[in-house]
């Protein structure tokens, strides 16, 4: 836990000294056409759920084909989108690496750590994810097959003070299929997590892996608050 939690500080103390258009070549840089997909998502949104504006223009209908042609031309290295529980998409690209996590940021400065394409922190989402313990939950999701695992995810309280629970997890083959999104077409294996912790609450993740053992597409729970993310890497 104490590898995990350290792991994921330096990564994000290092978030916060980096643009997304920085003068370095080596970050890729995040193509701002997602900050104005966002906006135009969170109108339509706002509209759904009630939020009038007698004069207002309908929100245009966007094409999500065009938007994934147009995030992978505007970025030449690693890209994925990431979608809120509201529907709100933002595009990420990898801003460092530290101790085998990864950090990803979008043009609004939200941020997702992966390890191993699992996620074990947030930043931005409101109830974030602080940091998480995988356990074996990554090898076993790797090798698309049935386990039992226990989890850890660290929140922070209303008095922002850090609270710790143990998930107990347990991974089972959903179905197999293929996922085309962006320049990824694998098939892959579903695996369903299925995790419950005290008080009788429960959440699921899923993880579309392919032959390598590559998660190539995930719906991964957060917090209460936050929800889930859908991520989907488009190379």
């Amino acid at each position: 836990m104490n590898r995990a939690r350290s792991a994921f500080a330096v990564a994000a103390v290092a978030v916060l000294g980096l643009s997304a258009c920085g003068s370095d070549k080596s970050v890729t840089q995040v193509p701002r056409i997602a900050a104005e997909y966002t906006k135009s998502i969170g109108v339509a949104i706002k509209g759904k759920l009630g939020g009038k504006t007698p004069q207002a223009a309908p929100a245009p209908k966007l094409d999500h084909q065009a938007l994934i042609n147009a995030a992978l031309k505007a970025t030449p290295g690693p890209i994925a989108f990431v979608t809120r529980k509201s529907g709100a998409i933002a595009a990420m690209s990898p801003v460092q690496s530290n101790a085998g996590a990864d950090t990803w940021m979008s043009a609004g400065k939200l941020a997702v750590v992966f390890k191993d394409g699992m996620i074990i922190g947030t930043r931005g989402f409101g109830d974030d994810l602080m940091a998480s313990d995988l356990g074996r939950a990554r090898s076993a999701i790797k090798a698309r097959g049935q386990a039992r695992y226990s989890r850890t995810y660290e929140h922070l309280n209303g008095l922002g003070q850090t609270t710790r629970f143990k998930a107990q997890c347990d991974l089972s083959v959903e179905k197999h299929m293929r996922v085309a999104v962006g320049e990824i077409d694998r098939n892959t294996t579903l695996m369903k997590e299925q995790c419950r912790y005290s008080g009788g609450l429960s959440f699921d993740n899923r993880y579309w892996v392919d032959a390598a053992g590559r998660i190539v597409q995930s719906h991964q729970w957060i917090s209460q608050g936050a929800g889930h993310l859908l991520v989907q890497p488009l190379r």
